[in-house]
């Protein structure tokens, strides 16, 4: 499907929800596994987050995170706060960012706290409840860490991923068109293709992730993809057809 996206010069993205890594250690992961992906084809909430805060003029950011977190801020020129800073001011930040974080301490909430209380805003890269893994489920750090701040300051946190209008405008952005231009590929009815509908770009949801036929047929007539199919290699041959 990809070659067939690249012989015919047809922009595309991959966007993951998740934040455990930078682009470039996901498009290697995607390698591996035989998926030739381009690092600047490779987007996540923190890709989505340097967009957001360098289009609002928003340059000193907060975070709670690991490197997949912060490294695309940094790289796109934000000026990136850590707790482990010798010297770090969490009050003179412009916004409070959390992503994929396991080890936080006490510390590092009442210092997001306290740059809330200044007046930055509260983003979270998903606020999904947690993340399939090879394990199971793993909790969505973002959302709790977020929940645990938001109880303490009252200010609710936006999130910047999947299915954020966010995230399908800066996939639009990165790919030269308008987000209802846009035909959006995913397994889960809850971020794909709730994104994609509310954007009014075309769903298509396909069954080899986390829902399956019966998961989308039960689906309200308003939350329904344009298209329901059971994998990539049925839009392949779609495509094959009319391109």
């Amino acid at each position: 499907l990809l070659g067939l996206l690249e012989s015919r010069q047809i922009p595309y993205g991959v966007l993951t929800n998740g934040t455990v890594r930078p682009p470039a250690a996901y498009t290697l992961r995607l390698r591996e596994s035989g998926l030739r992906v381009p690092e600047q084809r490779m987007m996540t909430p923190s890709t989505v987050a340097a967009d957001y805060f360098s289009a609002r003029g928003s340059k000193t950011i907060f975070v709670l995170g690991v490197e997949g977190v912060w490294k695309p801020l940094r790289d796109a020129g934000l000026q990136v706060i850590l707790p482990s800073d010798d010297d770090a001011d969490s009050e003179t930040a412009d916004a409070v960012f959390v992503g994929w974080c396991r080890e936080i301490h006490m510390d590092d909430i009442e210092a997001a706290c306290n740059a809330v209380w200044n007046g930055a805003g509260l983003f979270a890269a998903s606020m999904v409840p947690f993340f399939a893994t090879k394990s199971g489920r793993a909790l969505g750090s973002s959302r709790a860490i977020s929940a645990m701040i938001t109880s303490v300051t009252g200010r609710r946190a936006t999130a910047l991923g999947k299915p954020s209008q966010h995230a399908l405008r800066s996939a639009a952005r990165r790919l030269g068109c308008k987000p209802s231009e846009l035909v959006v590929v995913g397994d889960d009815p809850e971020l794909e293709v709730r994104m994609a509908l509310r954007g009014k770009a075309l769903a298509v949801a396909v069954r080899t992730g986390i829902a399956g036929a019966d998961d989308v047929e039960k689906l309200a007539t308003k939350d329904q993809p344009q298209l329901s199919l059971t994998g990539v290699q049925d839009l392949l041959e779609i495509l094959q057809r009319i391109l």
